[in-house]
């Protein structure tokens, strides 16, 4: 059920529940009570949609640790034992300071860094 078919479903219930859809005559107690019902329902599933645009919770996850800086690594390339910075994720070629990796984008850490 997606959340639209929810909130139809939730409408049609409340409506049903409390007899207006009927004709018959409304007790307002029950009809507060299941308005604010109907309200909460329909704030849940807003708050899931909104969730659901920002990404998924490994998405999230993934976006939360390329924010840690991570200190570059050495890496060697040429036979002569030139060494250059890299990332630590990716092992791209970064320059010395820059602060987010050019193939990636994990975030650099240079404090403590020779």
């Amino acid at each position: 059920m997606t959340e639209n078919e929810a909130r139809e479903f939730l409408g049609r219930f409340s409506l049903d529940r409390i007899g207006y859809a009927s004709g018959k005559e409304v007790d307002t107690e029950r009809f507060n009570y299941f308005t604010e019902l109907l309200m909460t329902a329909m704030q849940a599933l807003t708050e899931i949609q909104q969730y659901r645009a920002i990404g998924t919770v490994d998405e999230c996850r993934k976006a939360r640790e390329k924010q840690r800086g991570k200190k570059p690594v050495y890496r060697s390339i040429f036979t002569d034992g030139t060494r250059l910075l890299g990332c630590p994720v990716c092992f791209s070629r970064i320059d010395g300071g820059v602060f987010y990796c050019n193939g990636c984008g994990q975030k650099l850490d240079w404090s403590d860094t020779p």
